[in-house]
């Protein structure tokens, strides 16, 4: 395995939850992080905590601009880039049927239109570097014991695995490695957004046809050990998918 000491990468969503905790584990390894969000107040926060090895960059997934003009002022600061992390995405709480409209193109514009523009904007600046890109899914795209009524959140998450696949082998003669990493319940942010009735309707359901227990709720810093390890192969060699679950039976209420 390398070490990523001196490499300068890019994580989307790197404000708060997996996002932070993928940077703090780069960081670790003495890698330079570009620490991209929308909301500015956090973002500054963020970076405060992370130290000097962290860049902020104000950007908005859902904004092919901006998503192209922050990765390059990031690869302009930092000399070039050795790969991004796409962690920025949410979800609600709504069965298919009652999710409203504006949500339901918010998740899908930022989980996977989000994904596509920084990886295109991504793989010019890669090719210098033969660097990586991971996408983040999520296990509610394949685990029906997952928290219920996400399943558009689902879906977008299936289609950033078959994505990921697709752009595995459109790069890899260009020597850029891509991963996908599907990470299960860890502790975040993710159910701020929701609607808290709707929440209590989930979870009751949750409880009631998904078994009286669940596996427990992870410590984000795994993710991030899991980003840190996926980014950490030489030339040549990628993992595909790794799947990073917490492992603990928890009685849900």
């Amino acid at each position: 395995m390398e070490s990523l000491a001196g490499r300068a990468y890019l994580v989307t969503g790197g404000s708060s939850g997996l996002g932070l905790a993928a940077a703090r584990s780069l960081i670790e390894r003495g890698a330079r992080v570009a620490v991209a969000a929308r909301d500015r107040e956090r973002l500054t926060k963020a970076v405060e905590v992370l130290g000097a090895s962290a860049f902020p960059v104000s950007m908005d997934v859902t904004d092919k601009g901006s998503v192209d003009s922050g990765l390059a002022l990031a690869a302009q600061d930092f000399g070039g880039l050795d790969g991004i992390v796409t962690c920025a995405g949410l979800t609600f709480a709504y069965p298919i049927e009652t999710l409203p409209e504006a949500r339901l193109r918010h998740i899908v514009d930022v989980s996977l239109i989000g994904t596509v523009f920084c990886c295109q904007a991504a793989i010019p600046l890669l090719r210098e570097r033969r660097g990586r890109i991971i996408t983040v899914s999520s296990a509610s795209a394949r685990h029906r014991e997952e928290f219920p009524h996400m399943g558009i959140y689902a879906a977008v998450k299936a289609a950033v695995e078959r994505l990921t696949a697709e752009l595995r082998d459109e790069v890899k003669r260009d020597g850029i490695g891509v991963t996908c990493i599907s990470p299960g319940a860890f502790e975040s942010e993710i159910a701020g957004n929701f609607d808290p009735d709707e929440m209590v309707t989930a979870y009751q359901i949750w409880v009631r046809e998904r078994g009286p227990d669940s596996d427990g709720v992870g410590d984000p810093r795994y993710f991030g050990e899991a980003v840190a390890h996926a980014l950490s192969y030489p030339p040549g060699m990628a993992v595909d998918f790794m799947e990073v679950r917490p492992n603990v039976p928890t009685p849900k209420v």
